[in-house]
């Protein structure tokens, strides 16, 4: 099946009954992810399969993605819905009243000037009054298209700033969201249900990582010992980025599985904040 660097199957996935299931896909540069859940939103299944390291775009990921997908079998099942979320950094928000959907490309000019193995797509964020566009690699979601023919297909930041939103609309003062992956930062600041700043950052030292989160705190004029800093991710309480965000920000949570999702017996020993943007994809409906 390939190499699978995590996994939980529930007692009661019955794979016989996948069409009445939903699947859930994350795709970065780093690792494929998904679940699998009930009409009752239960999670059934998570499993994780790492891409190799040296991976710097998507479309590099078409041979491992077709690995992946021929060797395993729960992939090639019919499910209720599908729903996929890409992972990169081509992306930006522009305000729904100055949105105009025959010129997507334009918003990208000056941010990739060279879009000549990409498509540039739109997800409508209506909460935010926003539209998330961006673009990824042509050949890749033609790919994952043949594959899921059924699916629909998002940029894995829109769904992540509708989870960060559900975070922080019932609490007071403005909420700070990290999400962490392999080299890749995102942050979102929201002030109850209106979203102030979302951007992402590569990383390459933990001393890299506290500078782009001190730097939204500066421009925010946001205060380390007054403001809570919500995380999810691949970060672990025992890590040196951990230990930094901690000496300057004493207000840590990590973020729970969100309330639309319930977790099975298995689940409930996973660190379930690390897979926040793959619960997050179910708000892209």
């Amino acid at each position: 099946m390939g190499t699978v660097n995590f996994e939980i199957v529930e007692n009661n996935f019955v794979k016989k009954y996948t069409d009445t299931y939903d699947l859930s896909i994350l795709v970065g540069m780093d690792r494929f992810s998904f679940l699998v859940s009930d009409p009752q939103q239960n999670i059934l299944l998570l499993r994780s399969h790492p891409f190799l390291p040296e991976v710097k775009n998507l479309g590099q990921l078409s041979n491992q993605l077709k690995e992946i997908y021929i060797n395993d079998d729960l992939l090639k099942q019919s499910y209720g819905s599908v729903r996929i979320g890409l992972v990169n950094q081509k992306n930006t928000l522009i305000p729904s009243d100055l949105f105009v959907a025959d010129q997507k490309e334009v918003y990208l000019k000056n941010m990739l000037p060279a879009l000549k193995e990409d498509t540039v797509f739109a997800d409508d964020l209506r909460p935010l009054g926003m539209v998330n566009v961006y673009a990824a690699n042509t050949f890749f979601v033609d790919q994952l298209s043949g594959y899921f023919p059924s699916a629909k297909i998002n940029h894995a930041s829109a769904s992540l700033i509708l989870g960060h939103r559900k975070i922080a609309e019932n609490r007071t003062g403005r909420q700070i969201c990290l999400n962490v992956r392999q080299g890749l930062l995102q942050i979102s600041l929201f002030d109850n249900k209106e979203l102030l700043f979302y951007n992402s950052f590569l990383y390459e030292s933990s001393q890299d990582f506290i500078y782009y989160v001190m730097l939204v705190f500066d421009q925010f004029k946001l205060k380390p010992e007054g403001n809570t800093v919500h995380i999810s991710g691949q970060i672990i309480k025992d890590s040196e980025i951990y230990h930094l965000l901690f000496r300057y920000i004493r207000h840590l949570e990590m973020m729970p599985v969100p309330d639309y999702y319930k977790l099975g017996t298995k689940g409930k020993d996973i660190r379930d904040y690390q897979y926040f943007d793959l619960f997050s994809l179910k708000l892209c409906e």
